[in-house]
């Protein structure tokens, strides 16, 4: 190999730990602006005949230029672009594991309450009751979910508000005074 086609092999190397730099510390951006910086310079330098892209023909010269500019954007971008990737992936299982850990806390507010929590789909059944509601209503959690609230509740009581429970305009939060079975 000449003298510049191992200066610029020189080059790659001092400016590879930049461009690596770059992309570890400022991810894609960080890549970016560095391979672009070491891009002006090199050219600029090139242009002006020093460096190590001018030793031979233009067309020589302007062929080592675009492969070493090639290898240096490749490599940082590729990395740029793994770290940036490994960076939403711990930021999404944070997240997971954020929404996990509210949803354990809920759970345990809900399960341990000294009120009976009933949810009820749109077809008024069942969908969740916590212990406390189970045991005041005599039932076990399993025995109410998939069952109406009228198998839970006197005729008598129920029949004046059907229209409302079926229909509400907002979400029900009431504590009802009924009668249950």
């Amino acid at each position: 190999a000449s003298g510049t086609e191992q200066s610029g092999t020189v080059l790659a190397a001092a400016m590879t730990p930049f461009v690596l730099w770059g992309a570890i510390r400022f991810e894609t951006c960080g890549a970016t602006a560095v391979v672009f910086l070491v891009s002006c310079i090199v050219v600029w330098e090139t242009g002006l005949g020093r460096g190590p892209f001018s030793g031979s023909t233009a067309a020589h010269n302007a062929a080592l230029l675009q492969a070493f500019l090639a290898v240096i954007s490749v490599s940082g971008l590729t990395l740029a672009a793994a770290i940036a990737e490994r960076s939403d992936l711990i930021r999404q299982q944070a997240r997971l594991e954020g929404v996990a850990d509210s949803d354990r806390k809920y759970r345990r507010i809900v399960e341990t309450a000294n009120d009976g929590i009933w949810m009820l789909d749109d077809q008024l059944v069942t969908i969740f009751a916590n212990q406390r509601l189970a045991s005041l209503l005599g039932y076990t959690v399993p025995e109410m979910l998939g069952r109406s609230v009228f198998d839970f509740v006197f005729e008598e009581d129920w029949r004046p508000n059907t229209a409302d429970l079926r229909h509400p305009r907002e979400p029900v939060n009431e504590q009802p005074q009924e009668r249950y079975r």
